[in-house]
């Protein structure tokens, strides 16, 4: 069965698993905030992939995803490695441990957000 999301539709030209993985993702916003964390970070590694593979950078599947994305930044194709995405990642994982500091589900409400606009 084909998760269906109008937010990440758009990206079915590109790769129908964006979309699968960006639905999936927000499918378990509430139900199971691990399990969407851990789509949006197949989601992010899926992209940095496609974008590799589209450029002749795909390398291989076994490449660890700092080492992609950080070749992806020397050719001019990421604008920094440690982007928004990846600092609100950290945000989300420390108000895990320690709920009191932010807000959990805003801070996953945000990766969600910038996976969808910050896409293509």
């Amino acid at each position: 069965m084909m998760v269906v999301s109008f937010n990440f539709a758009f990206l079915a030209v590109h790769d129908p698993q964006l979309v699968r993985l960006g639905a999936l993702a927000e499918q378990y916003f509430t139900s199971d905030p691990n399990t969407c964390l851990i789509k949006l970070r197949q989601f992010g590694e899926l992209l940095a992939q496609l974008v590799a593979a589209e450029v002749g950078l795909y390398v291989s599947p076994d490449e660890r995803q700092i080492d992609l994305l950080r070749r992806l930044k020397d050719r001019g194709l990421l604008k920094s490695v440690d982007g928004s995405f990846r600092h609100t990642a950290s945000l989300v994982f420390n108000s895990m441990i320690s709920p009191s500091i932010f807000p959990f589900y805003t801070l996953l409400l945000v990766m969600l957000l910038v996976a969808r606009f910050k896409v293509f």
